[in-house]
Protein backbone atom coordinates (compact mmCIF):
# COMPACT_ATOMS: atom_id res chain seq x y z
CA UNK A 1 0.00 0.00 0.00
CA UNK A 2 2.89 2.03 0.51
CA UNK A 3 3.67 1.83 -3.26
CA UNK A 4 0.22 3.34 -4.16
CA UNK A 5 0.46 6.43 -1.49
CA UNK A 6 4.08 7.18 -3.36
CA UNK A 7 2.68 6.72 -7.09
CA UNK A 8 -0.71 8.59 -6.01
CA UNK A 9 2.22 11.58 -4.58
CA UNK A 10 4.68 11.84 -7.36
CA UNK A 11 1.33 12.06 -9.58
CA UNK A 12 -0.08 14.47 -7.75
CA UNK A 13 3.36 16.60 -7.98
CA UNK A 14 3.52 15.73 -11.53
CA UNK A 15 0.16 17.02 -12.74
CA UNK A 16 0.86 20.36 -10.12
CA UNK A 17 4.14 20.78 -12.22
CA UNK A 18 2.52 20.44 -15.54
CA UNK A 19 -0.93 22.96 -14.56
CA UNK A 20 2.29 25.75 -13.27
CA UNK A 21 4.08 25.24 -16.67
CA UNK A 22 0.92 25.94 -18.59
CA UNK A 23 0.49 28.74 -16.40
CA UNK A 24 3.85 30.02 -17.37
CA UNK A 25 3.45 29.91 -21.07
CA UNK A 26 0.25 31.08 -21.07
CA UNK A 27 1.46 34.06 -19.19
CA UNK A 28 4.21 34.36 -21.36
CA UNK A 29 2.14 34.29 -24.29
CA UNK A 30 -0.11 36.95 -22.81
CA UNK A 31 3.45 39.54 -22.37
CA UNK A 32 4.33 38.32 -25.85
CA UNK A 33 0.65 39.17 -27.39
CA UNK A 34 1.00 42.74 -25.24
CA UNK A 35 4.41 43.53 -26.52
CA UNK A 36 3.19 43.65 -29.78
CA UNK A 37 0.19 46.10 -29.30
CA UNK A 38 0.56 49.76 -30.16
CA UNK A 39 -2.09 52.68 -28.49
CA UNK A 40 -3.70 53.01 -31.92
CA UNK A 41 -4.78 49.72 -31.39
CA UNK A 42 -6.00 49.90 -27.53
CA UNK A 43 -7.80 53.24 -28.73
CA UNK A 44 -9.30 51.81 -31.77
CA UNK A 45 -10.99 49.23 -29.51
CA UNK A 46 -12.23 52.07 -27.43
CA UNK A 47 -14.55 53.68 -30.12
CA UNK A 48 -16.94 55.36 -29.08
CA UNK A 49 -15.67 55.15 -25.08
CA UNK A 50 -15.26 58.54 -23.71
CA UNK A 51 -11.60 58.37 -22.54
CA UNK A 52 -9.68 61.05 -20.87
CA UNK A 53 -6.29 62.81 -22.39
CA UNK A 54 -3.49 64.38 -20.97
CA UNK A 55 -1.62 66.22 -23.77
CA UNK A 56 1.84 67.76 -23.78
CA UNK A 57 0.32 71.29 -22.85
CA UNK A 58 -0.35 69.92 -19.72
CA UNK A 59 -4.52 69.77 -21.18
CA UNK A 60 -6.77 66.82 -20.40
CA UNK A 61 -9.87 66.50 -22.19
CA UNK A 62 -12.35 64.18 -22.30
CA UNK A 63 -12.54 62.95 -26.09
CA UNK A 64 -14.81 60.14 -27.30
CA UNK A 65 -12.54 58.45 -30.36
CA UNK A 66 -14.38 58.20 -33.96
CA UNK A 67 -11.81 57.28 -36.01
CA UNK A 68 -7.69 56.22 -35.31
CA UNK A 69 -5.20 56.47 -37.75
CA UNK A 70 -1.49 54.90 -36.41
CA UNK A 71 -0.24 58.19 -35.29
CA UNK A 72 -3.52 60.12 -35.04
CA UNK A 73 -7.16 60.12 -33.01
CA UNK A 74 -10.09 61.77 -34.26
CA UNK A 75 -13.22 61.90 -32.10
CA UNK A 76 -15.61 64.29 -30.64
CA UNK A 77 -15.64 66.10 -27.07
CA UNK A 78 -18.92 67.51 -26.93
CA UNK A 79 -19.34 70.31 -29.16
CA UNK A 80 -16.18 70.08 -31.16
CA UNK A 81 -14.79 67.72 -33.25
CA UNK A 82 -10.85 67.03 -32.59
CA UNK A 83 -7.73 65.67 -34.11
CA UNK A 84 -4.86 64.78 -32.33
CA UNK A 85 -1.46 63.13 -33.15
CA UNK A 86 -0.67 60.16 -30.97
CA UNK A 87 2.62 62.05 -30.24
CA UNK A 88 0.53 64.63 -27.81
CA UNK A 89 -0.84 62.17 -25.63
CA UNK A 90 1.31 62.04 -22.87
CA UNK A 91 -1.03 59.97 -20.52
CA UNK A 92 -4.75 58.12 -21.68
CA UNK A 93 -7.31 57.17 -19.11
CA UNK A 94 -10.14 54.81 -19.33
CA UNK A 95 -9.03 52.55 -21.16
CA UNK A 96 -9.94 48.58 -20.54
CA UNK A 97 -7.77 45.64 -21.49
CA UNK A 98 -8.71 45.47 -25.05
CA UNK A 99 -7.55 46.12 -28.68
CA UNK A 100 -8.25 45.98 -32.39
CA UNK A 101 -5.99 46.13 -35.17
CA UNK A 102 -7.17 47.79 -37.90
CA UNK A 103 -8.21 45.34 -40.53
CA UNK A 104 -8.09 47.35 -43.78
CA UNK A 105 -4.73 47.48 -44.81
CA UNK A 106 -5.65 50.86 -46.93
CA UNK A 107 -6.81 53.03 -43.63
CA UNK A 108 -4.48 52.18 -42.21
CA UNK A 109 -1.89 53.18 -44.29
CA UNK A 110 -3.84 56.93 -43.42
CA UNK A 111 -2.01 59.64 -42.16
CA UNK A 112 -3.12 62.55 -40.14
CA UNK A 113 -3.61 64.72 -43.72
CA UNK A 114 -6.62 62.43 -44.69
CA UNK A 115 -8.47 63.31 -41.89
CA UNK A 116 -7.72 66.96 -42.36
CA UNK A 117 -7.93 66.57 -46.06
CA UNK A 118 -11.71 65.70 -45.17
CA UNK A 119 -12.35 69.27 -42.56
CA UNK A 120 -10.63 71.42 -45.54
CA UNK A 121 -13.37 69.77 -48.22
CA UNK A 122 -16.50 70.41 -45.31
CA UNK A 123 -14.75 73.93 -45.11
CA UNK A 124 -14.24 73.62 -41.73
CA UNK A 125 -13.49 76.25 -38.94
CA UNK A 126 -10.35 75.03 -37.02
CA UNK A 127 -8.11 76.03 -33.89
CA UNK A 128 -4.96 74.82 -34.60
CA UNK A 129 -2.44 74.21 -31.44
CA UNK A 130 1.14 73.50 -30.81
CA UNK A 131 2.51 70.88 -28.71
CA UNK A 132 2.64 73.25 -25.79
CA UNK A 133 -0.79 74.28 -25.98
CA UNK A 134 -0.37 78.22 -27.74
CA UNK A 135 -2.76 78.92 -30.61
CA UNK A 136 -0.76 78.12 -33.56
CA UNK A 137 -3.93 79.47 -35.90
CA UNK A 138 -7.34 79.80 -36.10
CA UNK A 139 -9.77 79.98 -38.96
CA UNK A 140 -10.83 78.50 -42.11
CA UNK A 141 -8.77 74.90 -42.74
CA UNK A 142 -7.95 76.31 -46.36
CA UNK A 143 -5.46 73.27 -47.70
CA UNK A 144 -3.82 70.45 -46.78
CA UNK A 145 -0.30 69.36 -48.17
CA UNK A 146 1.73 65.98 -47.82
CA UNK A 147 3.32 67.59 -44.23
CA UNK A 148 1.83 70.44 -43.28
CA UNK A 149 -1.80 72.62 -43.09
CA UNK A 150 -2.47 76.05 -44.24
CA UNK A 151 -5.81 77.90 -42.29
CA UNK A 152 -7.19 81.58 -43.43
CA UNK A 153 -7.70 83.70 -40.88
CA UNK A 154 -11.28 84.50 -39.33
CA UNK A 155 -12.10 88.06 -38.71
CA UNK A 156 -15.40 88.71 -37.13
CA UNK A 157 -18.40 88.36 -39.13
CA UNK A 158 -17.16 87.11 -42.59
CA UNK A 159 -16.02 84.60 -44.80
CA UNK A 160 -11.93 84.12 -44.93
CA UNK A 161 -10.65 84.46 -48.25
CA UNK A 162 -7.12 84.40 -50.02
CA UNK A 163 -6.65 88.48 -49.88
CA UNK A 164 -2.74 87.91 -49.96
CA UNK A 165 0.11 85.69 -48.52
CA UNK A 166 -0.01 87.73 -45.43
CA UNK A 167 -3.51 85.78 -44.97
CA UNK A 168 -2.91 81.83 -44.56
CA UNK A 169 -1.07 80.35 -41.58
CA UNK A 170 0.79 77.76 -42.80
CA UNK A 171 1.74 74.84 -39.81
CA UNK A 172 3.77 71.62 -40.00
CA UNK A 173 2.33 68.52 -39.10
CA UNK A 174 5.16 68.36 -36.71
CA UNK A 175 3.99 71.47 -34.76
CA UNK A 176 0.49 70.36 -34.28
CA UNK A 177 -0.86 69.52 -30.06
CA UNK A 178 -4.29 69.68 -31.82
CA UNK A 179 -6.90 70.47 -34.44
CA UNK A 180 -10.37 71.48 -33.06
CA UNK A 181 -13.01 71.69 -35.26
CA UNK A 182 -16.37 73.75 -34.46
CA UNK A 183 -18.78 71.10 -35.52
CA UNK A 184 -21.83 73.72 -35.89
CA UNK A 185 -19.40 76.40 -38.01
CA UNK A 186 -18.74 75.99 -41.38
CA UNK A 187 -17.62 78.90 -43.71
Amino acid sequence: MRWDALFADLQARWEAESAAELDREIAEAARLEQSTLRLADRLRGHLDVPLSLRLRSGQTLTLTPQLVGEEWLAGTDGGSGLVVPLESITVVEGLRRRAAAEASRARRGLGIGAVLRAMARDRAAVTVMAQDGAQLAHGLLAGVGRDHLEVLAAHAGEVPRPRGQDDARVVPFSAIGLVRADVAARL
